[in-house]
């Protein structure tokens, strides 16, 4: 077999895991061994059962891989919020019970018998996007299973997405389908158009189909640099976004550096140690293993 990595978004699994396996909880339906020794594990089976089968269905779909490897956040903040404090500031407290999870959820992972990467300074995506970079330098591939579109602009020849809420592989076709941009100008997009999800601000008036829009005529410099250069063009809003622009370029500047995924970071593991090595059920909550079989 050809070497070819999973890389899993581990933190976005667990997100689409949490609000329904809590409310289940919440609401008294709780299953045997939802709690051990009283804390709560409940989304770390459902994260965990969502994992198997994912690699099983893009197994299917004819990807079969022969490395792994899962990515977590960092607890601690990163890069991005010295260059903007309320980058992700709009994002309600977490639950305890989320907290508590997430906060064990690398230490299950590996006691699953993945290899877990959880680097300080930096997300997921930065580790993502190196794994991507290195291994598409090399002609290697590699699915990254996530639905976080900042991710969309690492497909290319050698890197497709798995979309678990889709279920659906996403490649450089599909990327340039849904944003009317390639891949390399999705962060571009994205600091003209703002991404809620993260509280980047990006450009009032500019909607992603703007945005896609001024990209098909125009670099981001130019856009930014010389934004009279909008009112030549055919966009609606012209004039508005003109205006926006002259009047703080410094918010698309600033949303572009937040949306740049790092390439380069340190990631402290050789890709042979990417692989499955079986539980270790010792190293784990006693008993979580025996509902979660691997």
């Amino acid at each position: 077999m050809k070497p070819y990595l999973y890389a899993f978004d581990v933190n976005a699994i667990f997100g689409r895991a949490f609000p329904h396996t809590h409310e289940r909880v919440s609401a008294g339906r709780v299953h045997e061994k939802d709690f051990i020794d009283g804390h709560p594990v409940y989304t770390l089976r459902e994260t965990l059962r969502i994992i198997r089968s994912e690699c099983q269905q893009v197994q299917r779909m004819g990807l079969p891989n022969s490395h792994i490897v899962m990515v977590c956040d960092h607890p601690g903040k990163n890069f991005r919020h010295k260059l903007f404090a309320e980058y992700k500031a709009n994002r309600p407290p977490k639950p305890k019970e989320r907290s508590e999870q997430e906060r064990i959820l690398p230490q299950m992972l590996k006691a699953a018998g993945y290899p877990v990467l959880c680097i300080e300074g930096v997300e997921a995506d930065d580790v993502l996007a190196t794994l991507s970079t290195k291994l598409s330098s090399m002609r290697l591939h590699s699915t990254i299973f996530t639905g976080d579109k900042d991710l969309m602009s690492l497909c290319n020849e050698h890197t497709t997405l798995f979309n678990g809420k889709l279920k659906k592989i996403i490649t450089e076709t599909d990327v340039l389908n849904k944003f009317g941009v390639s891949g390399e100008l999705v962060l571009d997009l994205l600091s003209l158009s703002g991404d809620t999800v993260d509280n980047v601000p990006g450009v009032k008036g500019i909607s992603e189909t703007s945005a896609a829009h001024l990209l098909q005529k125009m670099s981001l410099s130019d856009i930014i640099g010389t934004p009279e250069k909008i009112l030549k063009t055919d966009l609606r809003l012209r004039k508005a976004i003109c205006k926006q622009l002259k009047a703080n370029p410094e918010s698309a500047v600033i949303s572009r550096k937040l949306v740049a995924l790092k390439c380069d970071v340190p990631l402290n593991m050789n890709f042979n140690e990417m692989r499955f090595s079986g539980p270790d059920k010792a190293g784990f909550l006693p008993g979580f293993f025996d509902i979660n079989p691997i």
